[in-house]
């Protein structure tokens, strides 16, 4: 069992949201020049919402991390640091999500909703939607967690597994920040860690005992 303290859990709460930032920073420069006329309409949102989704990668990666190993948390139970990470994760998706629309409507002048719909036409709208398809399974996930209980709960909880790899995905193929080296050498780590996290599960799995034999 991995047993973690307030510095080390407070090292690792820095480093998903400190590596992110300075590498936003490195692409973005001043970002307050984004809300001037300088740049096209709904710039400011739209480096903004690339922040929060390279936040949430790497948070939603020591999200599912706590939940395939066994932590312990000197400071607090480790299902309410569960729920906080998570908690922070949906709230940095969702900060993607409108930032995005936001800018893109702002842009074009008229509202971009079609961005959450289904588009496999070319690439860009198709790597998009990889990117709809892990937002839906991540709240069905954690509306699983919220409105449902025994099996359901927890094979609906699971959906967040395959989210987080969509949501890679769809962050190294059409990203910029997140196509960084760094960014990316961390994601790939983390993957690497999640599926041997799947793994261990899976062959660790308590086997049914045999009824015994009564002939």
């Amino acid at each position: 069992m991995l047993k973690i303290n307030r510095v080390q859990c407070l090292f690792v709460t820095l480093f998903v949201v400190f590596l992110p930032l300075i590498v936003w920073s490195k692409n973005t420069g001043d970002p307050l020049l984004y809300f001037t006329d300088v740049v096209p309409a709904g710039q400011g949102f739209y480096v903004l919402s690339k922040l929060a989704a390279l936040i949430s990668m790497l948070l939603f990666g020591v999200q599912a991390l706590i939940g395939l190993f066994h932590v312990k948390f000197s400071f607090a139970n480790k299902q309410r640091v569960h729920r906080w990470v998570g908690a922070s994760v949906l709230l940095m998706i969702l900060l993607h999500v409108s930032g995005f629309i936001a800018a893109t409507s702002l842009r074009s002048g008229h509202f971009t909703g079609h961005f959450l719909l289904p588009d496999i036409d070319d690439y860009y709208h198709a790597r998009i939607t990889v990117g709809l398809v892990a937002l839906i399974l991540i709240l069905s996930a954690v509306l699983a967690r919220i409105w449902l209980s025994g099996t359901l709960q927890k094979w609906g909880h699971r959906f967040a597994i395959p989210a987080f790899y969509l949501a890679a995905w769809h962050a190294l193929t059409i990203g910029t920040e997140s196509r960084h080296p760094i960014i990316q050498m961390v994601l790939i780590v983390l993957m690497i860690l999640i599926g041997i996290g799947i793994l261990r599960r899976l062959l660790l799995r308590p086997k049914p005992m045999r009824r015994a034999s009564t002939g």
